[in-house]
């Protein structure tokens, strides 16, 4: 999870072609198996929003079943940039938000 100095978190949404079209989501993603969790989640930061060189934080587990009934075990890290950060998108999102935690967007979050 992204947050800037003011608090807001970053939403990126997917486009239409792909799984759950339009559902905003944090950035995230699976890892590969010769890859730490840690490493795999800023790849996958990076591949979806360009945000490289940053300081991920363990925060916690979520282990919930996905839209395709399998079983999941997220693993979420934080981190923090400057107000005004613009993420870069890959080719599956084609939007991007800061929204504030109490007031998320009332469309489907994606975990």
């Amino acid at each position: 999870m992204v947050r800037d100095r003011s608090g807001r978190v970053l939403l990126i949404r997917r486009t239409d072609h792909d799984d759950l079209p339009g559902s905003w989501e944090y950035p995230g993603g699976d890892r590969t198996n010769d890859e730490t969790v840690e490493a795999g989640a800023a790849r996958e930061l990076a591949e979806e929003t360009g945000l490289t060189g940053l300081d991920l934080e363990f925060a916690r587990t979520i282990d919930y079943t996905d839209h395709k009934r399998r079983r999941v075990r997220q693993f979420v890290f934080t981190t923090a940039v400057p107000d005004g950060t613009t993420a870069v998108l890959s080719g599956g999102h084609n939007g991007q938000q800061w929204a504030r935690p109490d007031a998320l967007p009332h469309t489907d979050v994606v975990p």
